[in-house]
């Protein structure tokens, strides 16, 4: 279980976060909805420890995450997809997904973790010993999911895994990691600007606005909500 209880987090006197609550029940996958500058990525780097609140908590299977490092924290089980796709563009697909198993701290590659990637991701599979620069923005993509998925994650964090890609991509993206959801288990919270995409996949969702939440709930009342346009659209009716 995640939580999050009175959240906020500053950079310099800019709140960007002002007092979050929010929480993920083990195998949910939760989305955070907003505009840019909203607070969205801001929430994802309070719990993987890239930023520290000023206040509240994070709470992961019990465990305050504020205090502790990016590295403790990921290995306490959790995983992110950053904005912008991170790759490490001259290693190979292989080495790229290898990293992911390292930088938790495990010597050896779990194979069948690794051949279970590949099976989700058959294009990478036969792009392996290519370079990652090299690949498209969807391959790109694909290779950081995959990458994060080899540490094993029960919490995988996803910042805005759609930007940049065309809506084709950004559909067999979502499908995938439907699948990958459903088979691991994982509990996922997904930073998204793509509301139907997102809403997909997600059983429960919250809009950000200038680092609130201004409306939470299921995915099909988020969906039909009517205030949603101007909330997070800033269209009136």
């Amino acid at each position: 279980m995640l939580e999050l209880t009175g959240v906020t987090v500053s950079y310099g006197a800019v709140a960007a976060v002002d007092g979050i609550d929010l929480a993920c029940a083990p195998g949910e996958v939760v989305a955070l909805l907003g505009a840019n500058g909203a607070g969205k990525s801001s929430i994802v780097k309070a719990v993987n420890g890239l930023v520290r609140p000023i206040g509240g908590s994070v709470v992961w299977q019990g465990r305050r995450l504020e205090s502790m490092s990016p590295e403790r924290i990921a290995r306490a089980g959790i995983a992110t997809v950053p904005e912008g796709r991170e790759i490490f563009g001259n290693l190979t697909v292989l080495e790229n997904l290898r990293l992911g198993s390292h930088r938790v701290g495990r010597r050896r590659v779990d194979r069948s973790m690794l051949d279970r990637v590949l099976e989700y991701y058959p294009v990478l599979a036969a792009r392996t010993s290519q370079t990652a620069r090299t690949l498209s923005g969807g391959e790109q993509q694909m290779l950081v999911i995959g990458r994060a998925l080899m540490a094993q994650p029960e919490l995988l964090l996803l910042d805005e895994p759609s930007l940049g890609l065309a809506p084709k991509i950004v559909a067999a993206v979502y499908g995938t990691l439907r699948e990958v959801c459903r088979d691991l288990d994982l509990t996922v919270l997904v930073v998204e600007q793509d509301i139907t995409t997102v809403l997909s996949i997600a059983s429960h969702a919250h809009v950000m606005a200038s680092g609130r939440i201004s409306v939470s709930g299921t995915a099909d009342e988020i969906r039909s909500d009517e205030s949603l346009r101007a909330i997070y659209l800033g269209e009136t009716a």
